[in-house]
């Protein structure tokens, strides 16, 4: 995969890059050839959300090499992703699924819960921990 190291573990330790260079290998394999095969992989892989290192161990290429020929496929292959998730958390909140209805305005329309507290005895409290203490019967309303 890397060069001329051959598997036995000495050689790992101390791999021989002692050969030529060729076109920035050490082995003087090929450079890699991007065909329409790879791309609808590499496609397919971003799309379900697969890291780039595992993509790079599955293709038998390094992270600088993915990133040069298959940029553009995994940016589109990102983008069509997010807008199909994008389109099902919509419906879904539109539907009255109300978990999906707060998400998508938390994270899309800028919406946040806004943390009270409460000062009692010089410690704050959040409003959680002001009716946990309610129910336990160790804070009464003022």
């Amino acid at each position: 995969m890397w060069g001329n190291v051959s598997e036995n573990k000495t050689d790992l330790k101390n791999p021989d890059f002692s050969t030529k260079r060729k076109d920035g290998r050490f082995d003087g394999s090929d450079k890699h050839v991007v065909t329409a095969e790879n791309i609808k992989l590499v496609k397919a892989l971003v799309t379900h959300g697969v890291q780039t290192k595992f993509i790079c161990l599955h293709l038998d290429i390094s992270e600088p090499t993915l990133i040069k020929h298959y940029r553009q496929h995994m940016a589109e292959a990102r983008t069509t992703a997010h807008s199909k998730v994008g389109q099902s958390l919509f419906k879904q909140a539109i539907n009255g699924n109300t978990s999906a209805a707060i998400f998508y305005a938390k994270t899309q329309m800028g919406w946040k819960e806004e943390r009270q507290e409460i000062v009692v005895n010089n410690y704050s409290l959040s409003e959680s921990d002001k009716d946990i203490l309610k129910r336990a019967g160790l804070l009464i309303d003022e």
